[in-house]
């Protein structure tokens, strides 16, 4: 979909709250386009399209902003949601702007402290979403009645791991997946007592928004993974590590909820698979003007952590 489309929906529907003095697109996100507005009056909305294949995911951000708002999860409020065909073009949300920043954007100014203060924020959030009913399956779900794509959690693990291949193949055949396949058949007993406990899954590095080194707030909920929610500290570890940055914040996450040794496997094998899922991206467009591009230094250090977890 060309990104002047996407504008051009997001300042139409925005004009619709009053004069736009500014729309500048986020730089972070690979699957919609997403807008920080600026009306004249000084009101600051998010506008959210979808390209018509992603237009469910926005569907299902209302049905679980409803749910996990009604929990106490700090949600900006959903002021306009155009899903339908009599929508427009694209489908859309507007939303409140909450105050912050993307985690991932002043980790590195934040003190000792304000991290382990906010990773101990993020996991109480975990921890009451984990409150919800238990899922009918595993996976990505969509709306609270589902559907829930897997029966085990473990399929859950090799979808990942069949994507990064399948980006990966062009270069030959991977020896760091097969190392990892093994690492998942010696976990298969954890796996199968993973229980479908809901969890919001991108809670990382983005998506959690930091005003004045706390927690403001989060954001992007299209849907709730049920599984193991050590899949989210696992897939932020990566993302610090991949920039270089003090891993203390997951240090906090982890001693918060507590871990046992047979977790802890589990969750270098999940670190494991995202590694390579970040290294996958590389020369991929997404929804971006230019393909990703992995960095020398990035794509070190993402293979220096993969060493010290996979035999």
């Amino acid at each position: 979909m060309p990104v002047e489309l996407a504008a051009r929906v997001a300042r139409d529907v925005a004009d619709a709250f009053g004069d736009v003095l500014e729309l500048r697109r986020f730089p972070l996100g690979l699957c919609h386009y997403v807008y920080d507005v600026t009306l004249a009056d000084g009101t600051s909305l998010v506008v959210r399209v979808a390209s018509p294949e992603n237009a469910p995911l926005l569907a299902g951000a209302v049905a679980w902003h409803e749910v996990l708002s009604s929990i106490g999860v700090p949600l900006p409020a959903v002021l306009e949601a155009g899903l339908g065909p009599d929508s427009g073009e694209l489908a859309y949300l507007v939303l409140e702007r909450l105050p912050g920043t993307d985690l991932g954007e002043v980790y590195a100014d934040l003190g000792a402290p304000q991290r382990r203060n906010i990773a101990r924020s993020v996991a109480e959030i975990e921890r009451v979403v984990g409150k919800l009913p238990l899922g009918r399956g595993f996976g990505y779900a969509r709306s609270p009645a589902g559907p829930f794509p897997h029966r085990e959690w473990a399929e859950v693990i090799r979808e990942n791991l069949a994507r990064s291949r399948s980006r990966m193949e062009r270069s030959g055949p991977s020896l760091r997946h097969d190392r990892v396949e093994i690492l998942l058949e010696e976990s298969a007993t954890y796996l199968d007592c993973v229980q479908p406990i809901a969890f919001l899954d991108d809670l990382t590095t983005k998506n959690v928004l930091i005003h004045e080194g706390v927690l403001s707030g989060v954001v992007d909920v299209d849907h709730v993974c049920f599984g193991d929610p050590l899949l989210t500290p696992a897939l932020t570890r990566v993302s610090l590590a991949a920039g270089g940055h003090d891993l203390d914040y997951i240090d906090e996450w982890l001693a918060h909820v507590g871990v046992d040794g047979h977790q802890r496997r589990a969750f270098d094998l999940y670190t494991a698979v995202f590694v390579l899922d970040l290294l996958s991206e590389a020369d991929q467009q997404f929804n971006q003007d230019q393909p990703v591009v992995v960095s020398v230094a990035r794509a070190n250090r993402l293979g220096q952590l993969f060493e010290s977890l996979v035999p």
